[in-house]
């Protein structure tokens, strides 16, 4: 009967996703890092590694992979700012009339 519970425990845990946790780099996701490298494990199957917070780390992994690595931007990545550190336009002064 404990061997059963455990088994349900467990089939539970892996159903549910419980401790997969949210690791993040820079304050996102890991996924929403600036820099992917892509790199090719053979038969033609390609795999995308996009947590590398800068260029210099992903010019540092893609050495361990050959010739057929190479590094991109993240084209998920949100940028730098968020919305409220992004600069706004300027408003325009209304001119004062003169009137004569």
């Amino acid at each position: 009967m404990t061997k059963l519970a455990l088994l349900g425990v467990v089939a539970a845990a892996i159903w549910f996703g419980i401790g997969s946790g949210n690791a993040s780099i820079l304050g996102g996701p890991l996924d929403r890092a600036p820099w992917c490298l892509r790199y090719d494990i053979g038969g033609g199957v390609v795999q995308e590694n996009c947590r590398l917070p800068n260029f210099e780390a992903c010019n540092y992994e893609r050495a361990f992979w050959g010739s057929t690595a190479f590094c991109s931007p993240n084209p998920a990545y949100s940028g730098y700012w968020s919305d409220e550190d992004r600069p706004r336009p300027r408003q325009r002064k209304k001119q004062r009339r003169h009137y004569r």
